[in-house]
């Protein structure tokens, strides 16, 4: 069977509460569930903005053409952002749980998403578990159950496998490359599911790396369906529920056909999870699944 998953990370407040609104309906409409990723803490990072901002230069990394938050944003929520600094996940608790009931969802990171995405590679096991668990909880908390994670920016440390299997996730999805193809056993047997459709290099959101890079709605949706024709059976494509719920939530429609089209069916990643830990493979480190 093809299958194919929509993957949404929620990193901002304006994410959550005008992006997936939008993206919920949109899922009505099409019959057919996405899955989301939320940052239960804060986007931004004041300190480590600072210290960006006045230190030395970093050398550019290769990466895919997007847009940046202001641009995405634009200036006054951008302002706004940076200034606030709001709780994404906390700060609209009926939100979330309204999400969690109508969509497949998971935990994206810990506290802070800059924080995570520019330091937890350096993280001890003790400050990854710290940082899980203070989302993990708080999702619980609201009897929100979960199981799959992803880590901001693709930052991963080493312990997370052996940390997110003891709490009882069963997959993180923080691989990323036109190559992927299914998923790889981890410590504790946690599936870690591949991102396959993004900008590439660097694993930049889709939709917003196809706009960038100056491609029509007719150019992404025939490039949508020629990355599909070359995945074979196995899918993920990446995104933000700001852009892709309000600028190009009629093309995301379409691409939803287009998937059909190609003979997927349109699932979530807990399902696809689901489907390749009920196969008959031995669980050890390592072990690719198609």
């Amino acid at each position: 069977m093809k299958t194919f998953a929509f993957r949404f990370d929620i990193d901002t407040p304006t994410c959550l509460r005008e992006g997936v609104p939008r993206l919920l309906d949109l899922s009505d409409r099409v019959g057919v569930q996405f899955t989301y990723f939320l940052s239960v803490g804060r986007s931004v990072s004041r300190v480590g903005v600072l210290r960006r901002a006045l230190g030395p230069s970093r050398a550019p990394s290769a990466r895919a053409a997007g847009f940046s938050a202001r641009r995405k944003l634009g200036l006054s929520r951008y302002v706004q952002l940076a200034l606030l600094n709001q709780e994404i996940g906390r700060g609209a608790s009926s939100l979330v749980r309204t999400l969690s009931t109508s969509a497949d969802l998971g935990l994206h990171g810990g506290r802070n998403h800059d924080h995570w995405q520019n330091h937890a590679h350096g993280w001890p096991r003790q400050k990854v578990e710290d940082e899980v668990d203070w989302g993990l909880d708080w999702l619980r908390g609201m009897d929100i159950p979960v199981k799959g994670f992803c880590s901001p920016g693709w930052t991963q440390p080493e312990s997370l496998a052996a940390v997110l299997a003891e709490r009882g996730f069963t997959y993180r999805a923080d691989r990323h490359g036109v190559d992927e193809t299914g998923g790889r056993l981890e410590a504790g047997g946690l599936l870690n599911l591949g991102t396959n459709i993004a900008g590439e290099p660097g694993g930049v959101a889709y939709l917003e790396h196809m706009r960038a890079s100056g491609a029509s709605d007719a150019q992404i949706r025939e490039a949508f369906r020629a990355r599909l024709r070359e995945a074979g059976d196995y899918a993920v494509s990446y995104d933000h529920p700001y852009y892709a719920g309000l600028h190009a939530l009629d093309l995301l429609g379409d691409l939803v056909e287009v998937a059909k089209d190609e003979g997927f069916v349109v699932t979530t990643m807990t399902a696809m999870a689901d489907a390749i830990q009920g196969t008959d493979v031995p669980h050890s480190d390592g072990v690719a699944l198609q």
